[in-house]
């Protein structure tokens, strides 16, 4: 290791495994000592759909395993433009289905980050829709979201006030949405899929929810949208507003105090 590059502290308190579940390549991170048998994390990374992976987020899922003393599984699902829609969004149902299963005397928990966070949305709807036909044995118990992308086709409000105050761009965002749905005839049609846009979705048989984001995000007026709808569904939903923050802030827990507390608040939701 380079002396100059310092870890996560999280990092040296966990376990790494890597494994195959449903033929996705996942990555199992567990505290070090006793933890919770209880419950399991299935945690879907953010990107864009086009980049990223459980490595590039190993110090935030480290972070959620340590907090939660739980195991965090985290799949490396297929990425756009060499995998379009709706790739990525089978990867991560299947490893959902893949672990309700072999862990079906624990509790579920789905949680990601921006892109994943929409993607843990439409695995809860889809494994709670496969549940009550009998088809998979447990459903999710529980939703973390954090800056969930929800409306890759959201254009107004924040998505421009906010230009100053985050660190994504809505250059990339739209890039990132064209290349997950390539020749899609929804994309041509300026329509979206619920899959996709989640806002869209049937948001009432989403589990309690938790919702994290910071107030300076591009994404910040559809997040409010999101979590609205989803109360408006029947959903139980705990929406956490972090004033001033950023896209994706929790990455930052070693040197940022709401960073920890939006982390600690995590844990004590699913807990």
């Amino acid at each position: 290791m380079n002396a100059s590059v310092v870890p996560h502290p999280a990092m040296l308190k966990t376990h790494v495994t890597e494994h195959t579940l449903a033929d996705v390549p996942v990555m199992m991170v567990a505290p070090k000592g006793p933890y919770f048998q209880s419950k399991v994390i299935v945690y879907f990374h953010g990107g864009g759909y086009v980049t990223g992976s459980p490595a590039s987020h190993r110090a935030l899922i480290a972070q959620l395993a340590i907090n939660s003393n739980c195991l965090v599984i985290a799949p490396d699902y297929r990425l756009a433009p060499e995998h379009a829609f709706p790739i990525p969004q089978d990867d991560c149902l299947a490893v959902a289905k893949a672990v309700a299963e072999i862990y079906s005397g624990a509790k579920l928990v789905l949680a990601g980050d921006s892109a994943g966070g929409a993607l843990a949305v439409t695995t809860a709807i889809d494994l709670a829709r496969l549940h009550d036909a009998g088809e998979v044995s447990n459903s999710a118990s529980k939703l973390v979201l954090i800056s969930p992308w929800v409306d890759p086709t959201d254009d107004s409000g924040t998505m421009h006030s906010n230009v100053n105050y985050d660190v994504f761009r809505a250059e990339f965002l739209q890039q990132s949405y064209r290349a997950l749905m390539q020749d899609d005839a929804r994309l041509k049609a300026g329509e979206a899929s619920a899959r996709v846009k989640v806002l869209d979705a049937d948001l009432h048989r989403l589990p309690p929810t938790l919702i994290q984001c910071g107030s300076g995000e591009l994404l910040y007026d559809q997040i409010q949208a999101f979590s609205l709808a989803a109360q408006q569904a029947g959903a139980l939903v705990q929406l956490e507003n972090y004033i001033g923050q950023f896209h994706d802030f929790h990455m930052f827990s070693p040197v940022l105090a709401d960073a920890r507390r939006a982390m600690q608040s995590i844990a004590r939701f699913i807990a």
